[in-house]
């Protein structure tokens, strides 16, 4: 992103001797003047740009408690879940790093700083995620897509129209879309993630560390 300066200078008006004598010293000994005019022109490029400054991460031996047996709903952030208890187990990340030195709020626990700019003065500006459609090594079992992410209201000033426990795709899909003012800052834009791994029982809880990547996009029509 680069701001272009140029700067174009008239070529100076010639005078004649007379002229320039006439301009050193005036009748009646006035000091003469003289003036030119130099055109600047400021060349700014439309620009569109996404930063995220965070990973986030998931320990599961932090919700490590005793449970007893339930036909009700899986509760959260315990594992591992109930014995008989239905649908989806719902963890929060367990830590969030940021890198040291941004600026602004530090973000909530479970989100990632994430800050958009744009200086184009129309149209709808879109931010999309997508993740891998793959785990490092055997994989935990379950899909990437278990991963979820929700606005974060604390540290995002992008409208209202996020999803809330939006599932990631391993397509890129919006997760909001509205308008900026075309300014100089970058504006917030922090998302929360959880894991909703299925309640079915086929689905495996390997043990082992496992990563993948979440990528976010961002668009202007």
């Amino acid at each position: 992103m680069v701001s272009t300066f140029l700067i174009r200078t008239a070529a100076p008006a010639l005078l004649g001797l007379s002229a320039l004598a006439a301009a050193q010293s005036a009748p009646g000994g006035a000091a003469g003047s003289d003036r030119t005019t130099s055109p600047l022109t400021v060349s700014i490029p439309g620009v569109v740009g996404i930063d995220v400054e965070s990973d986030v991460a998931f320990d599961l031996s932090a919700y490590m408690v005793a449970s007893r047996a339930t036909t009700g709903a899986c509760p959260a952030n315990v594992f591992p879940p109930p014995a008989g208890c239905a649908g989806a187990a719902v963890y929060a990340a367990t830590a969030s790093s940021t890198t040291a030195g941004v600026p602004g709020a530090t973000p909530t626990s479970g989100a990632v700083w994430m800050s958009v700019f744009c200086n184009r003065p129309s149209g709808t500006l879109t931010i999309a995620q997508s993740v891998s459609a793959a785990w490092s090594g055997t994989g935990p079992g379950f899909p990437t897509t278990a991963l979820r992410t929700r606005r974060d209201t604390a540290n995002n000033a992008f409208g209202a129209g996020f999803a809330v426990g939006t599932n990631l795709a391993t397509a890129p899909a919006s997760i909001g879309a509205g308008t900026l003012p075309s300014q100089f800052t970058w504006t917030r834009v922090d998302q929360i993630f959880d894991l909703a791994v299925p309640g079915a029982s086929a689905v495996s809880f390997n043990a082992g560390a496992f990563t993948t990547t979440v990528t976010f996009s961002i668009s202007k029509s």
